[in-house]
């Protein structure tokens, strides 16, 4: 059970302010109060471009909480106030030694950069600095990125066997192999991970890697490789025609205040000659989308799943071959192999 209600909005979302300070201390407000109704909370933090200093007037902010013991709350999306925060709850043992904190691909980084808003005990500061000493380091980075490699490999996997066996593919599960295997050059330059920008960031890191040939064969396996603005503009109409009547309780991505969130990201690609990046954030709420959507609502998703390249008959066997190219030539050129090591929630990261 939730004590403190993570279901509620206050105000809509354009009145959020673009004062990051003043968001920080909305999200201390709505911490404490949290707190006050959960007693097994036992430190929380702002992690993301909020910490980070890239916050912006459509950004949200990642409020994580620690908890001491299961189950834990959904993920969450609600509005303190105008201001967007989306809520992550963490176990204890989730943080409960520096080497699994660094390892993980995705905590060690937003920790490092963290801005601490409840730690009676002081253990969550004093966790932070040590991780901020060693995030990156380079035995670290490569650390995250194998697992990040090794989940995307799994993932793929599953995605390919289904397609043998079934000739289907679950649209969100080959998201996910493509949304981590863009996040491993990411992690091992020490490049931010996000959402709307990450195939630009990761652009960069492959750059900085020598691997800049490689980025084509990402466009390919997103399906976008060929893409004008047009399409990117009309994939994204599909999609938010549907996003009022989909169950946003599928996801927190969903939250109906967060289409301004997307909306603002993906028209900020395209407007300045980046359609094809665009594919990215896309290709998350397609398959979200899809997901969270009845067969007799689905028919813009799957509209714009074929703008995606999964149109049918031949296109999802496309994208596994172009994904497998892409994924088999990023582990060779950053000399990684699938360790099985890391297991990630696709529901969760």
């Amino acid at each position: 059970m939730v004590p403190y209600n993570l279901c509620q909005s206050s105000m809509d979302i354009h009145g959020a302010t673009t004062d990051v300070t003043s968001a920080i201390e909305a999200a201390r407000r709505a911490v404490m109060r949290y707190i006050s109704a959960d007693d097994r909370a036992v430190a929380a933090y702002v992690a993301g471009s909020a910490a980070t200093g890239a916050w912006s007037e459509s950004s949200d902010v990642d409020v994580r909480v620690v908890l001491t013991s299961q189950p834990l709350p959904p993920q969450a999306f609600v509005l303190e106030h105008g201001v967007p925060l989306e809520w992550k709850f963490l176990h204890i043992s989730h943080l409960g030694s520096d080497e699994a904190v660094l390892r993980h691909p995705f905590r060690a980084p937003e920790l490092a950069a963290s801005v601490v808003l409840y730690d009676p005990s002081r253990w969550l500061c004093d966790l932070r600095n040590r991780i901020e000493c060693s995030v990156a380091e380079p035995v670290c980075r490569r650390a995250r990125a194998t697992a990040l490699l090794s989940a995307a490999h799994e993932a793929l996997e599953r995605v390919e066997n289904a397609m043998l066996l079934s000739g289907t593919m679950a649209p969100w599960e080959f998201r996910c192999a493509l949304f981590w295997s863009i996040e491993a050059p990411c992690a091992l330059t020490g490049k931010p991970t996000t959402h709307r920008r990450g195939l630009v960031h990761a652009g960069q890191a492959l750059k900085e890697l020598g691997a800049e040939d490689l980025y084509e064969l990402a466009l390919e396996a997103l399906g976008v490789s060929l893409w004008e603005p047009g399409q990117a503009n009309e994939c994204w109409r599909d999609l938010e025609r549907v996003w009022l009547r989909a169950d946003d309780a599928q996801h927190h991505y969903l939250a109906r205040a967060r289409i301004p969130y997307w909306a603002s990201g993906i028209s900020e690609l395209i407007q300045t000659g980046l359609c094809r990046e665009a594919g990215l954030p896309l290709w998350t709420l397609a398959s979200l989308l899809w997901r969270a959507t009845t067969p007799e609502d689905r028919a813009p998703v799957t509209r714009a799943l074929g703008l995606l390249g999964m149109e049918r008959p031949y296109g999802p066997a496309r994208r596994c071959l172009a994904a497998r190219r892409w994924l088999d030539a990023l582990m060779s050129a950053v000399g990684a192999e699938s360790s099985g090591s890391m297991s990630l929630d696709m529901d969760m990261e």
